[in-house]
């Protein structure tokens, strides 16, 4: 068991609007990866300030000051990590704390849950979160917009989870044509059923394609309103449990990569320097440790108890080892970002090409581990 905390609450109904205002005109790509109106105008850092505040940034998350005993001592001994509730894709979040790993290089870490990919990174850009993961494209949609966050390294390849599900009787991709399929358009799920229909020269034209949330998708797969939806886990795993005869038609492999990624807001990064390298060689030990048949236990476990109780330990397990669990930087990891960046501008999902190096911040691993950052910013 590992200590978790509820997420931080907005203080009033007049702040709350303010928050979400500024949060529209930075044009963020919530879960479900639908963009604000294009053309808003962009957060100033004068908004951010006065969004954070000074005393804001000084309590935020329960953290309190150390006096460090060196140079390399952590500014902060207290760290809170955020993510939204999920199927282990950032596995060492959990690991590294129940393991003892980031009390090694003296931080007392604890993690909060939010519902959502939307609700962290409101929380992220307002400063009440200042070190989260969560998968490319929300990340992608903040930090294209000049959110107040940089990605520090990658977590893991969860390109297996995502995939497509059929109903009974669907056993070719022609049969595709004529059916209806729930996704969340904007998504990776997008990315998978364009890649799909260019793989097997379908006619997107027949193809019926409804936009539902992933939990909208299950019921209306169980009374047949959809014939299949495109989704990720652990969606993906339910709709096979809930539909006799569903099948797994495709997943992301062999179509592209999708990443989740460790986020710190950057004015975390400007301050507390040496706290985020405590908490990067406490996720390099976790992410060592998921290499082995007793971590990954460990962490299905883990995520079993605290996450995802309703999914049986070993399909957990089963889920995440068919993740790469990485968090090396190199050029096939800036290509596949730089891929699901121009995808999003495509689909009008971003309104401006970004390059993927105008968001990373690599010095803090470097400066651990050299030989995992493998490309020169």
């Amino acid at each position: 068991m590992y200590r978790c905390q509820a997420p931080p609450r907005l203080r009033g109904a007049r702040e709350l609007r303010q928050k979400r205002a500024l949060l529209t005109q930075a044009n963020i790509i919530m879960e479900t990866g639908m963009l604000q109106p294009l053309g808003a105008k962009p957060m100033t850092r004068r908004d951010i300030l006065e969004l954070v505040g000074t005393s804001a940034f000084a309590g935020a998350a329960g953290l309190t000051m150390a006096q460090p005993a060196s140079a390399q001592a952590p500014e902060m001994k207290r760290v809170v990590l955020g993510q939204a509730k999920a199927a282990g894709q950032s596995a060492q979040f959990p690991l590294a704390i129940a393991n003892g790993l980031f009390a090694e290089h003296g931080l007392d870490v604890s993690m909060t849950f939010f519902n959502s990919a939307a609700e962290m990174n409101e929380a992220l850009a307002s400063g009440s979160m200042h070190i989260t993961a969560t998968g490319d494209v929300p990340a992608i949609g903040l930090m294209a917009h000049k959110g107040p966050a940089k990605c520090l390294a990658p977590l893991s390849d969860f390109s297996h989870d995502q995939g497509m599900v059929v109903r009974r009787g669907i056993t070719e991709p022609k049969q595709l044509e004529g059916a209806k399929l729930a996704l969340t358009k904007g998504t990776t799920a997008t990315m998978l059923i364009e890649r799909f229909i260019q793989k097997h020269g379908l006619d997107e034209k027949k193809i019926g394609l409804i936009h539902m949330s992933a939990p909208e998708q299950i019921p209306a797969f169980i009374t047949g309103d959809i014939d299949g939806l495109i989704s990720w886990e652990p969606w993906l795993w339910i709709a096979t449990q809930k539909s006799p005869g569903a099948q797994v038609m495709q997943r992301a492999p062999g179509l592209f990569k999708t990443y989740n990624l460790l986020l710190a807001s950057d004015q975390y990064i400007s301050k507390y320097p040496n706290t985020l390298k405590a908490v990067l060689r406490g996720l390099l030990k976790a992410n060592d440790q998921m290499q082995t048949a007793q971590g990954q236990d460990r962490a299905a476990q883990l995520v079993h108890q605290n996450e995802m109780p309703n999914i049986p330990e070993p399909v957990l397990l089963d889920m995440i080892r068919t993740r790469t669990f990485s968090m090396t930087i190199d050029p096939l990891l800036l290509d596949d970002l730089q891929r699901m960046t121009d995808f999003l501008l495509k689909a009008g999902r971003i309104d401006q090409r970004v390059d993927v190096r105008e968001w990373l911040r690599l010095a803090l691993l470097r400066e651990i581990r050299p030989d995992l950052v493998k490309v020169n910013l």
